[in-house]
């Protein structure tokens, strides 16, 4: 009885399944219509030549077809057709630039032939599609990396930014490359860096008509500790008062500065310049002289004197 039971569901899906298999034929054996969307690849382009212009791409037709055919219409990559220019008429204009002018003839040959069916010219739309091409040229153009870097407290970026390759080529109609002045990287965040930082960053893309000789380049930098320093630097006086010999009080001022920890036991005195300032109201006043820090390296960051005045005595 239980053997029985089971055949009898057997057979009932078998059933099933052959009636909707049945169902669904029927259905796609039916006329249905609906629109389409096609895209148009412009392939086989004059020599020397590329688009930089479409008025479209996508010509949306009204198709009446069976289901079978209907399905192959809409499955993947069915609706893309490659399009010749050498069977378009192509204009030429005084500047050298090319227009291909599809018209709704042309539209119509192109999708019936390679689509197998007959469409007329009311069911496509737009009704014609204008394709401007000029001249392939090529140029080369620096590389902006649009990157920020946020390194460690304590720590500051060392040197310059170093990429790799710092120019690229690029491709395409001659009216767009003029007008490409640098490629600039993808936007790039990094927080918290205290070691060299190093990446590969993507190109962002000007336009679909332009090629990259390269589509991401190398991105290096360095990132360092930096550390808090001081230094004593002799005091120079200037003076423009004849006849009278000075000594400044304190003849050395002491220097607080931050320096990348990589350059620190290069730094010398002899590096820095400071100097004390002493003009005739001042010496009837005697009052304070104000030291002023002319000259230090340039890979040191924030120097500061650890005094305000100096004080100055006449020498006999």
């Amino acid at each position: 009885m239980h053997n029985l039971a089971k055949m009898n569901l057997k057979v009932y899906f078998i059933f099933l399944v052959l009636t909707s298999v049945l169902w669904l034929m029927m259905k796609l054996s039916d006329n249905y219509s609906r629109q389409v969307e096609v895209k148009l690849n412009f392939v086989d382009l004059p020599s020397g030549f590329a688009i930089y212009h479409q008025s479209d791409s996508f010509v949306t037709i009204n198709v009446s077809a069976e289901g079978f055919k209907m399905i192959s219409l809409l499955g993947e990559g069915a609706n893309e057709l490659p399009v010749s220019i050498n069977d378009v008429l192509i204009s030429q204009q005084s500047d050298g630039r090319r227009i291909a002018n599809l018209n709704g003839t042309v539209l119509k040959k192109i999708i019936n032939e390679q689509l197998g069916y007959n469409i007329s010219e009311k069911n496509i739309h737009p009704e014609s599609i204008s394709v401007f091409m000029d001249i392939v040229d090529t140029s080369e153009v620096p590389v902006f990396i649009n990157l920020n870097i946020t390194p460690r407290t304590g720590y500051r970026i060392y040197g310059d930014l170093k990429i790799k390759p710092e120019k690229i080529n690029v491709v395409g109609p001659r009216i767009i490359v003029d007008t490409i002045h640098r490629i600039s990287s993808e936007r790039i965040f990094a927080k918290d860096v205290h070691e060299s930082f190093y990446q590969v960053i993507p190109l962002v893309s000007v336009c679909k008509y332009v090629d990259y000789e390269f589509d991401r380049v190398d991105v290096n930098v360095d990132v360092v500790e930096f550390i808090e320093s001081q230094m004593e630097v002799p005091i120079s006086l200037k003076t423009d008062i004849t006849g009278m010999k000075f000594r400044i009080i304190p003849e050395k001022v002491r220097l607080n500065f931050q320096v990348a920890l990589p350059d620190y036991p290069a730094i010398k005195p002899e590096m820095f310049e400071v100097v004390a300032q002493l003009d005739s109201m001042r010496l009837l006043r005697h009052s304070g002289l104000i030291p002023v820090l002319t000259k230090y390296p340039s890979n040191i960051y924030n120097p500061k004197l650890n005094v305000e005045k100096v004080d100055f005595i006449v020498v006999k």
